[in-house]
């Protein structure tokens, strides 16, 4: 380290390297420079010179310890690429225990059999959307075309495809956030229009979501169950539905729960889409290229491209990437086949709509239900965010002195630099006498 940073510098010999030290009045020629290496009348040294009398550290030298270090990198990293493919990391104490399938522990009792039979919800949503954005005042994009499915009760549902066909954008209408484009079609739930407490009913995670670091992840479940739910709903009850939602939290619970959930997948693994009953293709422009079931070890989904031309699908291989290289949406993806216009052609859209119009006449609309925009009234909400707005500044003392010292400070400076300027325009205000007098 020494050689490389003092490679070539000059070292001064004045001041305290000097004797005498006080130079001011002696020539440089009845001065010694007393770091070693250094010559009687020299005022400066060079490093290399310095270096090699004082630690024999020869600047020459300097390829023979980067040599070293790298022989050491590469003698560490072999030595951990050995021990990770070879080494058994045995798990230890009693922390993690491990049952095998069919001897674990049945934890399920009437009582929680009975608690899961509550949390049932039987829920069932249906849309067909067409969506146009405005890009100019002539010119428009189409984010969504005629995308039509079902997310049934119990069932999970995954939402994939390639960067840029609208996976996001659907959610978002789905939701309600879109407000700036043109949307048509209809959105369904339960086989009825959507009403005003649609956001009460449904939660959407977005893919960067932004939560408060200071809140527990209970407090964080309670907050929006405290606002979406109606006042004469007793607190306990409120709780009990944040606990429902923690024990759900299982993917298992969710499906026995009846609940329905569209989920969106960027990089489907082979385990993770195995967990998924449905799953919707999309295509860039939005445009439907699948919508069904996966069926076991995702054989439903691969017989149907198989069976319109499609590449077969090796047992090894993983059926998602499959079917997004045969779309075109994969990293090496080629389009030979339309497969828009073959989901557009196929039975199952077919079925796809008979289903959509089944549901939605099998509905009793004669039925009134309590529908309200808002389940609490303005001040039961502005009681609640205050609290937790408070309760997130009292966890962040670090903010709160930032805050103060900034508020503080910034006054005595504003204050400061207020009064310099008084003064100037003070003494520059002067009269004229005073000059003439002086």
């Amino acid at each position: 380290m020494l050689s490389s940073e003092l490679r070539g510098v000059l070292l001064s010999c004045n001041g305290v390297n000097g004797v005498p030290s006080c130079s001011d009045y002696i020539a440089p020629a009845y001065r010694i420079c007393i770091l070693p290496g250094a010559k009687p009348s020299d005022s400066f040294i060079l490093s290399n010179d310095y270096l090699a009398q004082q630690y024999e550290q020869y600047t020459s030298q300097i390829w023979i310890d980067f040599v070293a270090a790298v022989l050491f990198f590469v003698l560490f990293t072999a030595l951990t690429a050995l021990c990770m493919e070879y080494v058994d990391l045995k798990q230890e104490g009693t922390i993690t225990k491990l049952y095998k399938k069919d001897t674990s522990p049945q934890v399920e009792s009437t009582e929680a059999q009975l608690k899961q039979e509550k949390t049932r919800q039987e829920t069932s949503m249906n849309w067909k959307q067409y969506l146009t954005e405005l890009l100019s005042l002539d010119t428009n994009r189409q984010l969504l075309n005629n995308v039509a499915d079902i997310v049934k009760s119990g069932n999970f549902t995954a939402l994939i495809g390639s960067s840029g066909p609208s996976k996001t954008t659907l959610l978002d209408v789905l939701d309600n956030r879109k407000i700036i484009s043109t949307i048509e079609g209809n959105i369904y739930m339960n086989g009825e229009h959507l009403a005003n407490d649609f956001e009460n009913l449904t939660d959407y995670c977005e893919q960067i979501d932004v939560h408060n670091p200071n809140e527990a992840m209970y407090k964080a479940l309670q907050f929006p169950a405290y606002l979406c739910q109606f006042a004469d709903v007793s607190k306990e009850e409120k709780n009990a539905c944040v606990e429902q939602v923690l024990d759900l939290l299982k993917m298992q619970r969710i499906a026995d729960a009846c609940w329905s959930v569209l989920c969106t997948i960027h990089q489907p693994s082979v385990t993770l889409f195995g967990h998924f009953d449905h799953f919707l293709l999309l295509r860039r422009g939005g445009n439907t290229a699948y919508f069904g079931e996966t069926g076991k070890d995702s054989r439903t989904m691969i017989d149907y491209f198989e069976f319109n031309s499609g590449p077969t699908c090796s047992p090894e291989a993983n059926p998602a990437e499959n079917i997004l290289e045969c779309v075109g949406a994969g990293t090496a993806g080629k389009v030979i086949t339309d497969w828009t216009q073959v989901w557009l052609n196929s039975p199952k859209a077919t079925a796809l709509e008979d289903e959509m119009e089944t549901i939605h006449n099998s509905i009793d609309h004669t039925v009134n239900c309590r529908v309200e925009k808002y389940a609490q009234l303005f001040w039961p909400q502005l009681y609640y965010v205050f609290k937790r707005i408070n309760i997130s500044w009292w966890r962040s003392p670090s903010y709160n002195v930032e805050r103060l010292s900034n508020a503080v400070f910034m006054q005595k400076g504003h204050k400061a630099s207020l009064l310099k300027r008084t003064t100037i325009k003070t003494i520059c205000q002067l009269p004229t006498s005073v000059y003439n007098e002086t």
